[in-house]
């Protein structure tokens, strides 16, 4: 039987105590785990590429103390061609070299790859902060592919001490299985939807989305959503805090341009905001085609084939070849009538764009250069107005 005690004054050197006597204290006094305040303590988060952030912020794992005064960043290493990965985030304990540290516990690549375990024996400690999901061909990481584990008690959860020792693993499973029957249920009722009403479209409809990141202030809760064009009648806005999906009314309220949250934000904390907007694509689809029928049917200033419209103001006169470039006449349009030479057609509109024929043929449509060249630019006009809406 071994008995342990402490402290008492040494008297002629005969009391000895070292680091392990004093965080055995702190043992019954505190839990290890992350800081609860601010929330956003030691959160990793999605930087520029493959890499992360770590948020500075304080812990204690086995009973000794761990700051980090500033943000880490750290790169995760690239996505495999055809095999998906799992790497925990992770605070270590390193007893030989006596350090502590960030680290990336890299993942085994897999179809359904496995999620590294947490190491807490003679040689390592570890508390898991986050878990980074890397799918196959992956260049850049995003939020929704890291799940935060700070709350699960079982890798990690948060500080507490002397008497009551809360144990966040329930609550961190409870949010776990909340979120993947949202999901479930949103996808679920987006298939029966879509395949419900994918046989009634009859026109291409274009879907953009466009988002605007917000880190907060301390105590923020009124934010701009700056996305121009935003129509609170016509678009979809959804709110992420920290890459979670918020609640309309419940967690925000907005008008055209702001977003006011229900509770204030603590400072550094990322907010997002997400518009989908959609336009009936029919009609930039028509445009296209006739961008491209005009360009097909547009006459060279040196001649050419003619196979399209041709536009005349009245009175006014060009000259024309025919196709094998033989015979040469004066075209005019006098009202109701085409001058061709010295031969007269009659037109079947009064207009500037006229078919002509004449006995024993077919119709034949001609169409000026200069007539294409202004219907080609007001309809890549038209392009680029749908394109820019948003």
């Amino acid at each position: 039987m071994t008995i342990r005690y402490g402290f008492f004054n040494s008297v002629s050197k005969d009391r000895k105590y070292d680091a392990d006597d004093f965080n055995y204290l702190l043992r019954k006094l505190i839990s290890n785990g992350v800081f609860a305040s601010p929330s956003n303590n030691l959160q990793v988060t999605a930087g520029t590429g493959m890499n992360i952030i770590i948020k500075k912020g304080e812990a204690r794992l086995d009973w000794k103390w761990f700051i980090s005064d500033s943000d880490e960043i750290l790169q995760i290493d690239a996505a495999d061609v055809s095999l998906n990965r799992m790497d925990r985030i992770v605070i270590r304990i390193d007893f030989t070299a006596r350090t502590i540290g960030f680290a990336i516990k890299k993942g085994t690549g897999a179809t359904n790859p496995i999620i590294p375990d947490i190491q807490r024996d003679t040689t390592m400690f570890e508390l898991g902060l986050a878990v980074v999901s890397v799918p196959k061909q992956t260049t850049a990481l995003t939020q929704s592919l890291i799940t935060d584990t700070r709350l699960d008690a079982g890798v990690c959860g948060v500080v507490t001490g002397l008497i009551d020792q809360v144990d966040t693993t329930t609550l961190f499973n409870q949010y776990q299985t909340a979120f993947q029957e949202d999901r479930t249920f949103n996808n679920t009722a987006f298939n029966t939807w879509f395949s419900g009403i994918k046989e009634q479209m009859s026109t291409s409809t274009l879907i953009r989305k466009f988002t605007n990141i917000i880190t907060s202030t301390a105590g923020q809760k009124v934010f701009n959503i700056g996305i121009s064009g935003y129509n609170t009648t016509l678009d979809i806005l959804e709110v992420y805090i920290n890459g979670l999906r918020t609640a309309e009314t419940i967690d925000y309220t907005h008008d055209a341009t702001q977003i006011t949250l229900t509770k204030a934000l603590d400072a550094g904390q990322q907010l997002e905001v997400v518009v989908w907007k959609s336009i009936d694509g029919a009609n930039a689809i028509t445009v296209i085609e006739k961008v491209e029928q005009l360009q097909n049917e547009k006459l060279d200033k040196t001649g050419g084939e003619v196979t399209g419209n041709i536009t005349l103001d009245t009175g006014k006169r060009m000259m024309v070849k025919d196709k094998n470039n033989t015979g040469l006449n004066g075209l005019s349009l006098l009202d109701n009538e085409l001058l061709l030479g010295n031969s007269v057609y009659k037109t079947a509109i009064g207009s500037k764009s006229v078919p002509i024929w004449d006995s024993g043929t077919a119709a034949k449509n001609l169409a000026t250069e200069e007539y294409v060249n202004a219907k080609i630019k007001e309809l890549q006009d038209q392009i680029g107005a749908l394109k820019g809406v948003g």
